[in-house]
């Protein structure tokens, strides 16, 4: 029998939004008169008493379950930063503070893009696993996304900084997944500018350029131009996460981040946070976590850190409770067929 991984992927969950919407649309406003539509619409038949007494009583649990987590503010712990003045977040790959999440939103980055951040690494990933720093991607090579970390203690420059990078071939079919080492290597303990620049549609060495700078007088900027091959479709509907990836918590960041910029566009070096720090006009968002507000977005967006991230933590909570509802319709023995 094949693995059923992709039921909780990015396309079944935005077929459950598209599925929640169709049902909306027809103005229906009791859970029974909801439970029935879904039935319906997913498995072309009404469902019987039982199931719609226990389909009414999730969407009248998952509502309120929602609506008490939303009251709940999202935690951060902090520090200060060497070498800069203000405070940045911890992360811990035990017993503390892991990942932050940003929603998925209409702006993040499609094509092109720059990911840019203050980093302190207290000790390099065993083995082949990566220090993530930020991510819009859950680690499977067959799903759209990408990473920005230091390899491990197995490769070749443990620490280095890549980029993970996932999307569709370029024309000679090669492409897909690839992971693209910079060459430029950070030490523990050892504050840094780190980033990374994606010309999505340029295949040449100019296609990515990574930047690292040691937070020392003197120090200079080093980049590191290269080619790559995947040339469209990374973006995915997972969240943007700060010190980690979705959902593997184990691909961690362990040290300090501080002033993490996204950009929908290849930033050029006169354009990076090394020269203007602060929000541009193709900023996606910026999270500098300082008082009082330590998870809100710097720029105009709006779009502060949440402790909870799914696709529909954007609605109102019985809207997200639907959208849940038809996620598990979907999920369910009577709609998948595996041979």
């Amino acid at each position: 029998m094949q693995s059923l991984v992709m039921i909780n992927g990015p396309y079944v969950l935005q077929r459950a939004q598209e599925l929640a919407g169709r049902i909306q649309k027809l103005g229906l406003t009791r859970e029974e008169d909801l439970v029935s539509a879904a039935y319906r619409l997913a498995w072309a038949r009404n469902p019987s008493g039982e199931e719609k007494t226990r389909g009414k009583a999730f969407l009248v649990e998952q509502a309120a379950r929602i609506a008490q987590s939303r009251e709940k503010p999202a935690q951060v712990t902090v520090a200060n930063f060497p070498g800069r003045s203000g405070t940045a977040a911890v992360f811990k790959t035990t017993g503390g503070q892991t990942r932050l999440l940003v929603p998925d939103n209409h702006l993040m980055p499609q094509y092109d893009f720059t990911i840019e951040a203050f980093v302190t690494l207290r000790s390099i990933e065993e083995g082949d696993g990566v220090r993530t720093i930020a991510s819009r991607w859950d680690g499977r090579k067959d799903q759209p996304g990408w990473s920005l970390g230091l390899s491990g203690k197995s490769a070749p420059r443990p620490g280095g900084l890549m980029l993970e990078l996932v999307g569709d071939a370029a024309e000679d079919g090669t492409g897909g997944y690839e992971s693209i080492s910079s060459g430029l290597r950070l030490e523990p303990n050892t504050p840094y500018y780190v980033a990374a620049s994606v010309r999505l549609g340029d295949t040449n060495e100019t296609g990515i350029t990574f930047y690292l700078k040691e937070l020392s007088p003197g120090a200079s900027l080093q980049t590191a131009r290269l080619a790559h091959k995947v040339t469209a479709n990374h973006q995915s509907n997972l969240p943007f996460v700060i010190g980690g990836r979705d959902p593997e918590k184990h691909l961690a960041w362990d040290g300090l981040i501080d002033d993490v910029r996204l950009s929908s566009q290849a930033l050029k070096r006169e354009e990076l946070l090394l020269s203007q720090e602060r929000a541009g006009e193709n900023t996606v968002g910026y999270w500098r976590f300082e008082d009082p507000d330590l998870l809100k977005d710097s720029s105009a967006n709006g779009h502060n850190i949440r402790p909870e991230v799914s696709p529909a933590a954007g609605l109102d909570a019985h809207t997200a409770a639907l959208v849940d509802f038809c996620h598990v319709l979907l999920n369910s023995n009577e709609f998948l067929y595996v041979d």
